[in-house]
């Protein structure tokens, strides 16, 4: 995937997920997936890993799709690191009647040691990252929502 952010930084994010998870399945039970990213920009590379669950709740007049997770980072600035954890939880209000869905995002680094130069710049890097990530989550969960309704219909 590539990311363009509004001053014009491009980003190239691979995204793997690491088991298997079928997203067209999802009720009522609490999915989760283990996943690896690596962020590429200019002369700033990143790789993290991390573990992501998800539900769905279906209430009246409306569907509202939560997760969490946590991702460390393995690698930043092509050095190993450790004692590092982002933990995160995002939710999407989705109701048909709306043509922009209510979210909230929140990221919280917890730092095991003392921050130093490295760690505050792969905080930057991925407090910056945020909203580039938002998009992609959005189309992820378009596209959940197109798929579950075409299996209802048939």
């Amino acid at each position: 995937m590539e990311f363009v952010s509004e001053d014009l930084v491009t980003l190239n994010v691979t995204l793997v997920f690491l088991d298997d998870w079928d997203m067209a399945v999802m009720d009522y039970d609490v999915r989760t997936r283990t996943y690896g990213i690596e962020i590429n920009q200019k002369e700033v590379q990143a790789a993290f890993w991390g573990t992501l669950a998800m539900r769905k709740y279906i209430e009246n007049g409306r569907i509202v799709i939560s997760w969490a997770g946590w991702f460390q980072p393995v690698d930043f600035l092509r050095s190993s690191m450790s004692g590092l954890t982002f933990r995160h939880k995002d939710w999407i209000d989705i109701t048909p009647s709306r043509l922009n869905p209510g979210e909230a995002y929140q990221i919280e680094p917890e730092v095991e040691t003392s921050p130093d130069e490295m760690i505050s710049a792969l905080m930057d890097l991925v407090i910056n990252t945020v909203d580039l990530n938002l998009d992609a989550s959005h189309q992820l969960i378009e596209n959940l929502l197109l798929q579950g309704a075409m299996k209802e219909r048939k």
